[in-house]
Formats: structure tokens, C-alpha cells, sequence
């Protein structure tokens, strides 16, 4: 699922909310081995262990200042959709990356969608199993508008995968 961060609560403790956009913004994944009846304790996949962080030219458009921008190192990341390969048993993880929509609001936000990428992970719930590096699958500058997904995977009679997207 998404996790939305809760904004810092102001010096008189006001305006304690999550909001969507925020560079702590994560995908955990918990697991259930009993239909649903219990869940193994949340764990953030580590969709930023593996890019560095990146600089934003930005032209003063919709609010932004000119020169370099130094966005926070994490982006936001959005709208999961599982997928799991019965023919394999590995677990596909997509999802949108916010990488060139950085607002400087106060706080800092992202807008939804970005880059559409793909995570791997084989035997998710054994112990030492780790997710792949993110894969790149539809990147925003294509045709520069961000990518959203939101719909589940479809597995066409050929066997190929469709996956829905749209852009915002």
C-alpha cells in the first residue's frame, strides 16, 4: 500500500495530516500467511536505496523559480498494483515515481504520477529475499506528462501483460 507522511504538527500542534506528495511519501508491503486473519509487521520497499539524487532545471513556470533546483533525494512514489506470476512464483511490483513535478510548496510536494517502473522480488516471504533494483518502464519525459497507474494487470489469452495507465 501507500504511505502517505503526516505533516509536522505547527508549534501550537495544529494541522497533524497526512498528505499525498511528500518526500517520505513509501510503498509497504505486509504479509498475511492465513487468509487475511494476521499480517506480518510492514516493510518499506526500497524503491530509493538505488538512484542517486537528482537535480531539477526549473523555468518558471506554474510557480517555480529559475536555475537548479535541489529537490528532496526521495521522490514521492504512487499508486502500487501487484502482480504475481503463477508460472514463476515471482512477485512484480509497478508503480508511478514522481521525478520532474516537484512543487516548492511549503512542505515540499510532488505531484502524482511520474515515471511508470517495475520492482521484482522471488519468494517475498522467505527470509533474505530481496526486491530488484526499479526498472524504468515508461519514463515521464516520453511524452512529459506523468504516468499513473492504478488498475490491476491483465493477462491477455496470448499470455502477453496488459497494464493500464493513464496520464494527469
Amino acid at each position: 500500500w501507500e504511505s502517505a507522511p503526516a505533516v509536522e504538527p505547527d508549534v501550537l500542534g495544529r494541522q497533524v495530516m497526512a498528505v499525498e506528495g511528500l518526500r517520505d511519501q513509501r510503498l509497504l508491503y505486509s504479509l498475511s500467511y492465513n487468509l487475511g486473519a494476521t499480517w506480518t509487521p510492514a516493510k518499506v520497499v526500497p524503491t530509493h536505496e538505488h538512484e542517486p539524487p537528482r537535480y531539477l532545471r526549473s523555468g518558471g513556470a506554474g510557480g517555480n523559480v529559475s536555475g537548479d533546483v535541489a529537490p528532496p533525494d526521495a521522490h514521492a512514489v504512487w499508486s502500487p498494483v501487484l502482480h504475481s506470476d503463477p508460472a514463476t512464483g515471482r512477485m512484480h511490483l509497478f508503480y508511478s515515481e514522481s521525478t520532474r513535478c516537484w512543487r516548492p510548496t511549503e512542505p515540499s510536494t510532488w505531484e502524482p504520477g511520474g515515471d511508470i517502473k517495475l520492482m521484482t522480488i522471488d519468494d517475498v516471504g522467505a527470509d533474505g529475499a530481496v526486491w530488484s533494483s526499479p526498472r524504468t518502464l515508461l519514463p515521464e519525459s516520453a511524452g512529459g506528462i506523468p504516468g499513473v497507474i492504478a488498475n490491476k494487470l491483465e493477462t491477455m489469452p496470448s499470455g502477453e501483460w496488459v497494464l493500464p495507465y493513464w496520464r494527469e
